[in-house]
């Protein structure tokens, strides 16, 4: 499939990954919501050109579908443009391939300010996510298992001193016993002006 539409400045677009994208001009796109899947008939989709495409984007969504075709693209080859634009990412896990797509994104995207994560109650792994340059992080759908606990640490656990405070949303659904714990954890980095934090919702 190719696309020319330099004028475009949002893209909406839904499709099973196809074997290549041989003409992709988006000159003028700001904004773009990526929902990829995998078709049984395409066995290794080439989205070089399409990734490559949307490079210029100033906000990117990314569903989990998508991450899961990047993730397997890399893998296969695909190198990841640099995204000297993107100010805001929104991301959607599920699965350990995810986790690991998300430092080399963030790698790939010096100007990132803002960070979603959405889907945080799937498998995790072991990956240091730099988190230097992310002004605003929002975690939703965090369930607040000791699991996501843990991996929420992990994700705070880079500081900046240059830049000690984070604005940080959380969409929260747990019990009391769970939600005190991460409350307690964030009230923390807030009095040690690592983070300042409004919570959202919070719904027990």
């Amino acid at each position: 499939m190719s696309f020319d539409a330099p004028s475009l400045v949002s893209l909406d677009y839904t499709d099973y990954a196809l074997y290549k994208y041989p003409l992709v001009n988006f000159e003028s796109l700001l904004e773009a919501k990526l929902n990829l899947y995998y078709s049984e008939n395409i066995k290794r989709p080439d989205i070089t050109g399409l990734i490559i495409g949307i490079s210029n984007v100033q906000t990117l969504h990314l569903c989990g579908g998508s991450v899961d075709v990047i993730s397997r693209c890399v893998k296969h080859g695909l190198v990841l443009p640099v995204f000297k634009n993107l100010v805001k990412l929104s991301f959607a896990t599920g699965n350990k391939k995810s986790w690991k797509l998300l430092p080399c994104l963030l790698k790939q995207s010096p100007k990132v300010e803002t960070l979603i994560i959405k889907g945080n109650d799937g498998d995790t792994c072991d990956v240091t996510i730099g988190l230097l340059q992310v002004k605003v992080l929002d975690v939703l759908g965090y369930k607040g298992t000791a699991k996501e606990f843990e991996h929420l640490k992990s994700l705070f656990g880079v500081r900046n001193p240059a830049k000690p405070s984070f604005l940080i949303g959380l969409e929260l659904l747990f019990n009391d016993e769970e939600g005190s714990a991460v409350l307690s954890f964030l009230r923390a980095k807030n009095r040690s002006k690592q983070f300042i934090f409004p919570v959202f919702a919070i719904r027990t």
